[in-house]
């Protein structure tokens, strides 16, 4: 008989283990359903903050943005005219300059010519002289 009580002993501490486990099991099911409520609430919470920044963002940022964007590309065109402008005034100058300089340059290339002229001249001169020297020399 003492094993059939020692069976029986054994048969209720299993069923003692069995029932601790399972009790132990539905605690801990039940702490991660309370864990995934808690991060579907924090989800919930951080999808709702997200949405009221991008609200704010379009709202109210976005067209103090697209001012600032606007600003900058109007003082962006004014200043590509300013340098246009000027570059505009630059080539008038330039090209007043070479105008006023052309009759000078005219001249200073008539001058020229005119001392080419006499510089050929009077290197045949020169030469002239030169064979008349040599033409006295030999006499």
């Amino acid at each position: 008989m003492n094993t059939t009580a020692g069976c029986l002993a054994e048969q209720a501490d299993l069923w003692q283990t069995n029932r601790e486990l399972q009790k132990t099991h539905q605690e801990l099911q039940h702490k991660i359903q309370k864990a995934k409520e808690e991060i579907d609430r924090m989800v919930g919470e951080t999808r709702a903050r997200l949405a009221e920044e991008i609200r704010s963002v379009k709202e109210e940022q976005l067209p103090s943005l697209r001012g600032d964007i606007q600003v900058t590309a109007h003082q962006a065109m004014q200043l590509v005219r300013s340098q246009e402008d000027k570059l505009a005034r630059l080539e008038q100058m330039v090209h007043k300059l070479e105008n006023e300089q052309l009759p000078s340059r005219n001249r200073l290339e008539e001058r020229l010519e005119a001392l080419e002229e006499t510089t050929s001249s009077l290197m045949i001169k020169v030469e002239e002289i030169l064979k008349q020297l040599k033409a006295v020399e030999r006499r």
